[in-house]
C-alpha cells in the first residue's frame, strides 16, 4: 500500500549547503567504516543517527567491537567528520549514504522492516535533488518498493543501491582499497562523481533489482564455498582421514584460489551468509532450487555434531572453558556462532566458562566469565579452543601439558596446534 511522506519544508528550495561533502545516515558497523573511509580516502563528511545513544557513543568514539583497530584509525580521520545532534542537517547535503547495518537475530535471520522505518525517517529531510545511497542488505526488488512506497511523492530524489561487499574484521581496508564498485541505479549518472575520481577499481552499474541480487549471489557463493568444504570433510572423515590438511592444494590452484573460504568448520555462521540464505530461502519458487538450499543449510547446522560428539565421547566431563567466544578472531559477532550454539547444547551438562582476551564477553545465561585464563585452566575438565594470542595458545599448552586429564578441543581456524612449531599436546583433539 503506497505511503505519501510529507515533503520537509527545506526540501522545496533551499540548496544543499554542502553539495560534495556527504552525510551517513546510521552509525553501526557500515556507518562507521564508510564515513571513517571516507574521511580518509575522499575528503571531509558529516554523521548522523536517529539514535542518541550511537550519536552519543561517536562523540566519546567508542565505536564497534567488531572491527579490532578501527579506532585507532578514528583518531587519524575524526577531525575531518562532523557530527550532527539534528535530522535537520540532512538537508544541507546533496548526498546522502544511508548507512545502517540489517538487524539479524541468533540465526542470522533478517529484519528488513528496520530499514524501511529508517528511510521513511530520512525521506523527509532529503534535499531537493539529493541522492540517496542504500547500503543496507535487503532483498531483491527492495528499492523498486521503496521508490514505489516511499519515493513516490519526491521524483526529485535519485536513489542509488551500492552493493556492500566489505568482510568483517578487514572492513576499513576493504572499503580504502576495493577490488570494485557496484551500484544499482536508475540511470549511470546518478552514481556520485566522487566515486570515479577517487576510486580507481572497476565501476559496475545495474539496475536496482539486479544490484541487490548481485549482493546476495555472493554471500551465497559463500555459502556455497563453505558447505562444500563441510561436506568433504564429512566424506573424507568416512575414509578415515579429514579434508583441513588437503585444503591447501586447492587453494593453490588458480581457479579456486588462496582465499577460498574452503576451510572445514563447524558450519557457516557469524550471521551475514545466513542472512542471504534466508532471503533465497523465502523468496525463491523453485521447489527443486529451494530444496537445494535447505539441504545445504541443513549440512552446516549438522556440523556442530563434530564437536558434540567429540566432547561427549569425553567421560567425566562436568566443566569446560571456551577460549574465543566470537565466531571468528577478526571479529567480534556472537550471531549464530558455535559457541552460542554449544552453550545452548551444554548448558544443563556442563559448567560452561568463557574467557576471550580479544573482546569484552556480554553477560549470557548460564556462562560464567573468567579473566584469569591461567587460573581457569586449572578447574575445569576441558578446553575448547576457538581463537587465542599467541601467549594465551602458550598457556593452554603447558596446562595441557601439565594435566593429561585435561581434555582439549582445537576448533581454531587454521588449527594452532597443527603448527610445526607449535607441537599438539596428546591430549588436545583436532575437531576439523
Amino acid at each position: 500500500m503506497k505511503q505519501s511522506i510529507a515533503m520537509h519544508p527545506q526540501t522545496t528550495s533551499k540548496p544543499p549547503v554542502y553539495p560534495d561533502q556527504p552525510i551517513f545516515v546510521g552509525l553501526s558497523h557500515i556507518g562507521q567504516v564508510f564515513s571513517l573511509g571516507w574521511a580518509l580516502k575522499v575528503g571531509p563528511c558529516a554523521v548522523f543517527d536517529f539514535e542518541t545513544s550511537r550519536r552519543e557513543a561517536i562523540a566519546a568514539s567508542e565505536l564497534t567491537e567488531e572491527e579490532p583497530g578501527l579506532r585507532a584509525r578514528w583518531a587519524m580521520g575524526r577531525d575531518r567528520i562532523q557530527l550532527y545532534s539534528g535530522a535537520e542537517k540532512i538537508t544541507d547535503h546533496r548526498v546522502v549514504f544511508l548507512t545502517i547495518d540489517t538487524p539479524l537475530n541468533q540465526q542470522g535471520e533478517p529484519n528488513v522492516e528496520v530499514i524501511r522505518a529508517f528511510i521513511e525517517q530520512c525521506v523527509p529531510y532529503l534535499a531537493h535533488g539529493a541522492t540517496l545511497i542504500l547500503l543496507s542488505q535487503v532483498y531483491p526488488g527492495f528499492c523498486d518498493e521503496i521508490k514505489r512506497d516511499l519515493l513516490s511523492d519526491r521524483p526529485d530524489v535519485r536513489l542509488v543501491y551500492m552493493v556492500d561487499t566489505l568482510k568483517m574484521g578487514k572492513a576499513l581496508e576493504r572499503f580504502l582499497e576495493p577490488e570494485q564498485l557496484i551500484f544499482g541505479v536508475e540511470r549511470a549518472q546518478d552514481v556520485p562523481e566522487a566515486f570515479q575520481k577517487y576510486f580507481s577499481c572497476p565501476i559496475h552499474t545495474y539496475t536496482w533489482i539486479e544490484a541487490e541480487m548481485v549482493k546476495v549471489a555472493i554471500n551465497i557463493y559463500l555459502f556455497f564455498s563453505v558447505t562444500f568444504a563441510n561436506a568433504m570433510d564429512n566424506y573424507c572423515r568416512q575414509l578415515g582421514f579429514r579434508f583441513a590438511p588437503l585444503a591447501a592444494s586447492l587453494r593453490h590452484d588458480v581457479r579456486i584460489g588462496k582465499d577460498a573460504y574452503i576451510a572445514p568448520s563447524l558450519g557457516v555462521s557469524g550471521g551475514h551468509l545466513e542472512r542471504d540464505m534466508t532471503t533465497i530461502l523465502r523468496k525463491c519458487q523453485d521447489a527443486q532450487t529451494r530444496r537445494l538450499f535447505e539441504d545445504m543449510k541443513a549440512l552446516n547446522a549438522d556440523r556442530m555434531r563434530a564437536l558434540y560428539d567429540a566432547v561427549g565421547a569425553c567421560s567425566g566431563l562436568r566443566s569446560i572453558l571456551w577460549v574465543g567466544v566470537s565466531y571468528k578472531r577478526e571479529s567480534f559477532s556472537l550471531v549464530n556462532s558455535p559457541f552460542m550454539k554449544f552453550v545452548d547444547r551444554f548448558v544443563k551438562e556442563l559448567n560452561v566458562q568463557a574467557y576471550d582476551s580479544f573482546y569484552p564477553l556480554p553477560a549470557l545465561d548460564g556462562v560464567t566469565s573468567v579473566r584469569s585464563l591461567s587460573q581457569a585452566l586449572d578447574h575445569v575438565d576441558g578446553v575448547v579452543l576457538n581463537y587465542a594470542q599467541e601467549a594465551d595458545v602458550d598457556t593452554v599448552r603447558r596446562a595441557l601439558q601439565a594435566r593429561k586429564d585435561l581434555a582439549g578441543f582445537d576448533i581454531s581456524l587454521p588449527a594452532v596446534f597443527a603448527k610445526a612449531s607449535a607441537p599438539c599436546p596428546a591430549n588436545m583433539r583436532h575437531v576439523f
